[in-house]
């Protein structure tokens, strides 16, 4: 890369399963494009894409902005799925995140208190102690939002925190509920399900 006079920065680089590693380029001339396509080790190149809010932050900051509105610059709009109804939150659901782990302490994994009084949700504390105990399963229970998490790659009940990037925004576009008015346009498509984290990736102490 140096000797096409290429500047690039490493972003991630994987040693779990396979040996590779993505590079972000800045900007690149038609002929740097062609040449780094000739090489065999060259799996793929992709344009990146910026995507911007579909409305202003006015709009979500406001306290007068309701919960059925803000759905209209969540996940579920993002993502194309046509508009759910008010009542479909995903309360009594729950969705395994089979990736690289999620920040658990993170305040945006959470049930409305409405949905825990109510005890709406489908795995309670005591329910999934039993499942894992009769089970053998290895995970822990760790709250009322997240009722089953462990780390499969390492074998231990650490699935990560803050920097576990594609892990917790998937888990974020499936069920992340903030609090804040100002954070209402992160919530995901069913903010009240419950999520089950499954780590299925290594630490990359290379990264």
């Amino acid at each position: 890369l140096s000797s096409l006079a290429i500047k690039y920065k490493e972003k991630h680089r994987f040693n779990t399963l396979f040996e590779a590693v993505t590079l972000e380029f800045q900007e690149l001339s038609k002929k740097q494009l062609a040449m780094l396509k000739k090489y065999s080790e060259v799996d793929e190149i992709i344009n990146d894409h910026t995507y911007l809010p579909l409305v202003d932050d006015k709009s979500l900051s406001s306290t007068r902005h309701s919960r059925r509105q803000t759905r209209d610059a969540s996940s579920a709009e993002l993502i194309n799925l046509p508009k759910l109804s008010p009542d479909t939150d995903g309360r009594g659901t729950l969705v395994a995140v089979i990736d690289s782990g999620a920040d658990v302490a993170s305040p945006d994994l959470r049930l409305d208190d409405e949905v825990v009084q109510n005890r709406a949700f489908k795995y309670d504390q005591a329910t999934m102690k039993k499942i894992i105990k009769d089970n053998g399963l290895d995970g822990i229970w760790y709250s009322d939002k997240l009722p089953y998490v462990y780390n499969y790659a390492e074998s231990k009940t650490d699935v990560g925190g803050k920097g576990i990037e594609h892990g917790m925004h998937v888990a974020g576009i499936i069920g992340a509920n903030p609090l804040a008015a100002k954070d209402l346009y992160a919530r995901g498509v069913i903010p009240n399900a419950q999520l089950a984290i499954m780590r299925v990736f290594g630490r990359n102490k290379t990264r």
